[in-house]
């Protein structure tokens, strides 16, 4: 696996130039975040979803973004219900002075709903962008290699950090070891410390090789620098398209 989240693919979202895909997850995650209409949300999602799927995204990525992202909704849609046990009169279920209103179970889909769709619209960027095409896209914006490296390595650690979690839990299991609480801990600090050595490393053997010396203003050279195909354009003048009738229907306050 690339870029840490990376799943390979040779869809079109795969070959849809970064710039575009980094636009398009800024337009959703900012109108989830500003628009709480159940169904837009409702409908981000399954277009979301569908993208993934005409795009042929391997379903173990999509299914490992939803093991981490489910349990967290459920999480919170359980504290969400504790707290608005006063919003609504129209009462659905109650046990003892608890109660449930159809006003707040709507705003918990609301709320997860808009959760769900902010970190599915990142995830659409990080699933389906390679090391190389981060590199392609991100120089052709003029940024710095500097900080394009730095982005990468961030975008290994988190997947880096739960593997050596899970390797440390299965070295502890090996060993006769009690799975509890304080082990489990540990088994993350561990990972947590072993990420950071490694990041130690990777960034002296990067100035060892002069990735970050002074060139002096001159710009760093791409074989294959990235390019707008046809493709990317249409993509982009329809997410245009989107976002424009997105703030119209805002405005109207449907």
């Amino acid at each position: 696996m690339s870029a840490g989240f990376y799943a390979r693919g040779d869809g079109w979202l795969h070959r849809l130039d970064t710039r575009v895909k980094v636009f398009l997850s800024l337009c959703l995650v900012v109108c989830c975040a500003i628009w709480g209409n159940w169904i837009f949300l409702a409908a981000v999602l399954v277009g979301i979803h569908v993208a993934f799927a005409t795009d042929r995204t391997p379903w173990y990525a999509v299914g490992r973004c939803w093991a981490g992202l489910g349990p967290v909704l459920a999480i919170i849609g359980i504290c969400l219900l504790f707290g608005l046990s006063d919003v609504g009169d129209d009462v659905a279920w109650q046990v003892g002075g608890w109660r449930v209103t159809l006003q707040a179970l709507a705003l918990n889909g609301t709320v997860l709903l808009r959760i769900a769709d902010i970190v599915l619209a990142v995830l659409l960027t990080l699933v389906t962008t390679s090391d190389e095409q981060w590199t392609r896209g991100l120089s052709a914006l003029r940024v710095p290699y500097r900080i394009i490296a730095r982005w990468l390595r961030a975008l290994h650690e988190i997947p880096a950090v739960f593997v050596n979690a899970r390797r440390s839990r299965l070295m502890l299991s090996a060993r006769g070891a009690s799975l509890g609480v304080t082990a489990r801990i540990r088994a993350w600090v561990e990972a947590w410390q072993t990420q950071a050595e490694r990041n130690d490393a990777v960034e002296q053997a990067m100035r060892t090789r002069g990735v970050f010396m002074d060139r002096h203003g001159a710009r760093r050279t791409l074989a294959n620098p990235a390019h707008m195909r046809a493709a990317d354009w249409v993509t982009l003048c329809l997410t245009l398209l989107a976002l424009a009738g997105v703030i119209v229907m805002m405005a109207f306050g449907w």
